[in-house]
């Protein structure tokens, strides 16, 4: 009971903090906090429906359409947690790799998953034995912030989307799948053998000479 009052209490406390001081948490503060507490109140076997997992669902997404709407001018194609997971997964992923455009690869790969099944980012993301995504995972690896490459590549697929065909698309549509080898990441139009992508589309950071 104590420890139930406490996790309410956090939420609550949060909320307020929140609404004081906007700029206070950071994005990636905002997800970590409150996820914490949500997996805390089901590790105390406490249902989705309970006030605390409930509060926690709410405040974060409050916050989040306000942090994208405002901060970010975000359409409605994506939001912040799906840069964020996106960073965790080039982290995972890519983070030794040398070419921004090969990371920005992934992201690509993960959107041409979105737009073939319907699935929200966060699903493809998530989804077993396909990933190496872990919630744990940093966003940045030494000065390198994977935020800022997720948001460019999301930035890219909402362009498109809205009807624009030049946005510096790296991965064609059909190429879902990828393994690593040799320090890079080889793309597929095949879970199990395909084509395998050349890299002959332009490179939008310009580091291909």
């Amino acid at each position: 009971m104590i420890l139930t009052l406490t996790l309410l209490s956090g939420v609550c406390s949060f909320a307020a903090a929140g609404k004081a001081t906007p700029q206070y948490y950071s994005p990636v503060q905002k997800q970590d906090v409150l996820h914490e507490i949500a997996e805390l109140a089901r590790e105390i076997g406490l249902p989705e429906d309970s006030p605390i997992v409930v509060e926690a669902k709410r405040v974060w997404q409050e916050e989040e359409k306000k942090q994208n709407l405002e901060s970010y001018g975000l359409g409605t194609y994506w939001t912040q947690t799906d840069a964020v997971m996106l960073a965790r997964l080039i982290y995972a992923e890519a983070r030794g790799v040398e070419s921004t455009m090969e990371k920005a690869a992934v992201v690509w790969c993960v959107l041409n998953r979105v737009d073939d099944s319907g699935a929200s980012i966060s699903k493809v993301i998530t989804a077993p034995n396909q990933f190496a995504y872990s919630r744990n995972a940093p966003t940045k690896c030494g000065s390198k912030d994977y935020t800022v490459l997720a948001r460019d590549v999301l930035s890219r697929w909402s362009q498109e989307k809205d009807g624009l065909t030049d946005v510096g698309r790296v991965l064609p549509r059909e190429y879902m799948w990828f393994y690593g080898s040799g320090g890079r990441n080889w793309f597929r139009d095949s879970a199990k053998g395909g084509k395998r992508w050349d890299w002959s589309l332009g490179d939008p950071y310009g580091e291909r000479h």
